[in-house]
């Protein structure tokens, strides 16, 4: 796995404790391509590198988007991103992997996420609706936080009856919906 430098284009706040992160590369060119379902390497501080999702369209070579949940128990990494890592900031990163690949030639998909686990299942979302000219069904669905703050709430907007997002604690409620 190789090792490239980009520069932060863009933060925003996605929702209570996410920020959003566009990458870009550091001279302007194209990224190393990716599939959905893949995640980087990145050094959020020195002797701190935390794996996060690809969260764009895999058809985009111009930037990356991560986002980062702030976890209150956090071990350095989402902290660091919030608080030291802002735009115009050079960042260390790994060239994309993909564990967690869409099955090729499958007639059915079925996403499933809750809460930041949403971020790699945008990236999927994103691949199938452009390949909607193809006969590929597929469904996305999101648990999210009760008072309705969410990466899911905001991003899973444009994939309408494809994606349902319920604000439930039991997971047999959404499912029952799918």
């Amino acid at each position: 796995m190789g090792e490239l430098t980009v520069r932060v284009a863009r933060v925003l706040d996605e929702a209570v404790d996410v920020r959003s992160f566009e990458l870009r590369g550091a001279d302007g060119g194209a990224l190393p391509p990716y599939t959905p379902g893949s995640h980087v390497d990145v050094h959020a501080a020195p002797g701190i590198v935390r794996q996060y999702s690809l969260c764009g369209d895999p058809r985009e070579t111009d930037r990356y988007l991560i986002a980062v949940k702030r976890e209150a128990a956090s071990r350095g990494g989402s902290v660091a991103m919030h608080e030291r890592v802002s735009e115009g900031a050079s960042l260390v990163i790994g060239t994309p992997r993909n564990n967690f690949a869409l099955v090729p030639g499958a007639s059915h998909h079925l996403l499933i996420a809750g809460g930041i686990g949403i971020t790699p299942i945008l990236a999927m979302a994103r691949h199938l609706l452009a390949a909607l000219r193809q006969p590929v069904r597929w469904q996305a669905a999101s648990w999210t936080r009760p008072n309705g703050s969410s990466v899911a709430r905001t991003s899973c907007a444009c994939h309408g009856a494809r994606c349902r997002i319920a604000a439930r604690r039991s997971w047999q409620a959404l499912w029952a919906r799918c």
